[in-house]
C-alpha cells in the first residue's frame, strides 16, 4: 500500500510538474547496490538514459557509507548478498536521518513469495525480478527520479523565497528606519514653524518690552468680550486704563534704562493682581488698559483697581533706587449702549483723565454725569472755535475791501500809458496806500497769534 501510494503521489507530480523544458530541473543521484559486477553494468546501462548521477556499492556496508556523503532519489539493492542482505541493509537505512525516507526497489532473481511480502511489509516500493524489463526499471526508476528532482526544486524555491523574504523585510526595516527618519526631520520641522509662528504671533500681539498684550490682541480680546456681553442680560466685563503718575519725572532723572525696568515691573505686578481670565496689555509709554472678564458688578472692577493700587504701593527697587510709583486708573463698565471696544476705552481713558484731575493716585468710574460734562465742555469749545472762525473770516473780507480800489486805480494807469517799463527813466508809483499796507501787516500779526483750545486727554473730538 505504501509503495502504491507513493507511485501515485509521483504520477501525479508528473503530471503537474513543470515542464523541464521551461524549467531545468535539478541532477540527483541513484544508488545501485548489487555483489554482481556485472549486475550494477545492467542497471547502469539501463538508466543511463535518464541523464541523472549512478552511484554503485558492491555491498550493504559499502551502501551505508554511500548515504552518508549524499541524498539519493532511489535506492535499487539486491535481497541476497553475503555481507548484510537486502532486508538488514534496508533496517539499517531506515535508522538513520538521511535514508530514512529514501525510496528502496529491491532486485531478486528468486520469485520466493515470503520475500515479496516482506520487502512491502519493510517499507520497499517496489519489488522486481531479474531479469529485468530495462523500459519497465526505467519508468519506475523515472518516477522518483522527477519526485526529488521537484523536491530539490521546491527546496531550492522555498531557500530563494526565504532569501526574498530575507531581503524584502531588510529593504523594509531599512525604508522604515528612513521613513521614520524622515518623519522626525518632517517633525523637527513642523516644530520649529509651529514657533516660528508662535514668535511670530507672539511679536505681532504682544509688547516687546513687558510681554503683555499689545492694542491689537487687546481689541481683538474686548470686542469679542462686547460680542459676547451683549447676548447676556448682565454686564459681565470692565475696561480699565491705567497711567503711571510722574513717569516722566523717573524717565528723566534716572534714564531710559532705569524707565523701561520700572515698566517691566509695573507689567508684573499687574499680572500679579489679575485672573487668568483678564488681559493685561501695554498701549504705549507708561499707559496701560485692562480687560477685568467674567465680573458681575462694578464692585469687582473696584476691588481689582485696589489691589492694583496696593501692589504699587510697595517701593520699586530701579537702578538700585526705591521708587515709588503710583498710578491713575480709569475704570468703564460695560453696557447696552457700548457697540464696539473702541468706544470703552475711549469712556475709560475720559474716567482715567478725571482721576488725574482730582489728584492722582485714584481711580474714577465713567459715568452719565462724566459724559454729560465732556459733552458741555465740547460744545463750548465747538462754539468758541466757531466765532474764531467768523471774527477771521469778517477781517479777511474787510482787508480785500480796502485793496480793491488800489488795484482798480493802477489799472487805470497801465491803460493810460502812466506806468512805465523797467527801462523807462520815471519812476513808476506804489499802487498801496500806507493804510492798505498796514491793514495787511495788523491782519498777518493777528492770524499768527490765534490759539486753538486743545480738548481733554481721551475725549472724543467730534460731537455723538
Amino acid at each position: 500500500m505504501a509503495m502504491q501510494s507513493q507511485i501515485r503521489i509521483a504520477e501525479r507530480v508528473l503530471d503537474i510538474g513543470v515542464d523541464a523544458a521551461a524549467c531545468e530541473l535539478p541532477r540527483v543521484s541513484v544508488l545501485l547496490v548489487d555483489d554482481h559486477p556485472e549486475n550494477l553494468l545492467a542497471l547502469e546501462a539501463s538508466l543511463e538514459p535518464l541523464g541523472q548521477r549512478l552511484v554503485r556499492a558492491e555491498s550493504g556496508t559499502a551502501a551505508l557509507r554511500a548515504v552518508l556523503d549524499e541524498q539519493f532519489a532511489v535506492i535499487l539493492m539486491d535481497v541476497r548478498m553475503p555481507d548484510l542482505d537486502g532486508f538488514e541493509t534496508m533496517a539499517l537505512l531506515r535508522q538513520r536521518e538521511r535514508s530514512r525516507n529514501v525510496p528502496i526497489i529491491f532486485l531478486s532473481a528468486h520469485p520466493e513469495k515470503h520475500h515479496v511480502l516482506r520487502s512491502y511489509s519493510s517499507g520497499a516500493v517496489d519489488y522486481l525480478l531479474k531479469p529485468f524489463d530495462p523500459d519497465a526499471l526505467r519508468s519506475k526508476v523515472s518516477v522518483f527520479v522527477t519526485l526529488r528532482q521537484n523536491e530539490l526544486a521546491l527546496q531550492a524555491a522555498h531557500s530563494e523565497l526565504q532569501t526574498a523574504h530575507a531581503e524584502l523585510e531588510h529593504r523594509v526595516q531599512k525604508r522604515t528606519a528612513e521613513l521614520a527618519a524622515a518623519n522626525k526631520t518632517l517633525e523637527r520641522e513642523v516644530a520649529e514653524r509651529k514657533a516660528v509662528q508662535q514668535l511670530l504671533f507672539d511679536q505681532a500681539h504682544h509688547d516687546n518690552l513687558t510681554g503683555l498684550a499689545n492694542r491689537a490682541l487687546l481689541m481683538e480680546h474686548l470686542n469679542r468680550a462686547v460680542a459676547r456681553s451683549r447676548r447676556r442680560a448682565a454686564p459681565s466685563f470692565a475696561v480699565m486704563m491705567l497711567d503711571l503718575d510722574r513717569f516722566k519725572v523717573v524717565n528723566d532723572t534716572l534714564g531710559h534704562l532705569a524707565g523701561d525696568q520700572l515698566l517691566k515691573t509695573v507689567a508684573e505686578r499687574l499680572q500679579g493682581c489679575l485672573r487668568e481670565v483678564d488681559t493685561a496689555s501695554r498701549l504705549g509709554g507708561d499707559e496701560f488698559a485692562i480687560l477685568v472678564d467674567g465680573i458681575t458688578s462694578l464692585e469687582d472692577a473696584t476691588r481689582t483697581a485696589e489691589r492694583i493700587q496696593h501692589a504699587l504701593a510697595v517701593p520699586l527697587v530701579v537702578d538700585h533706587k526705591e521708587v515709588f510709583a503710583t498710578a491713575s486708573i480709569g475704570i468703564a463698565m460695560m453696557d447696552a449702549r457700548y457697540k464696539c471696544g473702541e468706544e470703552l476705552l475711549r469712556d475709560a481713558d475720559t474716567a482715567l483723565y478725571r482721576a488725574k484731575e482730582a489728584g492722582r493716585a485714584q481711580f474714577q468710574v465713567f459715568d452719565r454725569e462724566m459724559h454729560t460734562s465732556v459733552m458741555k465742555q465740547l460744545g463750548l469749545e465747538a462754539d468758541l472755535l466757531a466765532r474764531s472762525s467768523a471774527a477771521s473770516s469778517s477781517f479777511t473780507t474787510s482787508r480785500s475791501s480796502l485793496s480793491i480800489p488800489a488795484r482798480s486805480s493802477a489799472s487805470r494807469r497801465w491803460s493810460a500809458g502812466t506806468i512805465r517799463s523797467a527801462g523807462s527813466s520815471a519812476p513808476a508809483s506804489s499802487s498801496r496806500s500806507p493804510r492798505t499796507a498796514g491793514s495787511s501787516d495788523h491782519s498777518a500779526t493777528g492770524c499768527s497769534k490765534k490759539r486753538r483750545a486743545r480738548p481733554p486727554r481721551g475725549c472724543p473730538t467730534t460731537l455723538p
